[in-house]
């Protein structure tokens, strides 16, 4: 019994070690890039070291880019993948995942969570977005807030809650699934727009000193 016990415990030791590893490697990632010739995805850390690793399928119009806490690789408008998964490589392949047709682009996914954000363009003039936020697999909203499409609003009100977007301040997902900021803002002041959403309460985040706090606490 000893003998067979013993590389068992190896082998889970080998295993959270190896998560312990991508989990620290993540925090230290400054950038994301596609090797056409490979067709692979590459991490670049603080350090320039890079890890590699091949998409199991073709992807159009790619153009990867780390979502806000650098969980997941953003790579083209409706694709994406974990980067634990790229670390880790198994098989010298990752597999990409998607979010539904029809709900605009990517912005953010909450893997342990299983809820994305997306945007879609309602207005050109000036250019200003909705937001979708959803279980993955899914496009029913998780709530309803000014601002974010739902089944059966007229499109002139989703263009008259229409929200401005800079990608330099990306919308996001709270790591407990709680929170959303469609445009990135941690302002939540009464009178933020669109502010932050309590997908719990189903209400608008109203405090003075900012809701940064609920973007870094729960689990990453």
């Amino acid at each position: 019994m000893q003998t067979l016990f013993l590389p068992l415990a190896a082998s889970l030791f080998s295993l959270l070690a190896c998560a312990s590893s991508i989990g620290a490697h993540a925090d230290q990632l400054a950038s994301v890039k596609y090797v056409e010739s490979s067709h692979s995805v590459a991490l670049v850390d603080a350090n320039n070291g890079a890890t590699q690793c091949a998409l199991d399928r073709q992807i159009k119009n790619i153009s990867p880019h780390l979502n806000w806490n650098k969980q997941v690789i953003l790579l083209s408008d409706v694709d994406y993948v974990s980067v634990a998964d790229v670390l880790a490589c198994r098989g010298g392949k990752v597999s990409a995942s998607r979010i539904p047709a029809r709900v605009g682009f990517v912005v953010d996914v909450n893997l342990k969570k299983n809820i994305y954000l997306s945007l879609d363009a309602v207005s050109a003039g000036p250019l200003t977005f909705a937001a979708t936020v959803a279980r993955l697999g899914k496009t029913t909203p998780l709530a309803d807030f000014q601002g974010m499409y739902m089944p059966g609003k007229r499109f002139e009100k989703i263009q008259e809650e229409g929200f401005d977007y800079d990608d330099s301040m990306p919308g996001r997902i709270s790591p407990d699934g709680r929170y959303v900021s469609a445009n990135g803002s941690m302002d939540c002041t009464d009178d933020s727009y669109p502010g932050i959403w309590d997908l719990q309460t189903r209400k608008k985040v109203v405090r003075p000193d900012g809701c940064e706090q609920l973007f870094t606490n729960g689990d990453d």
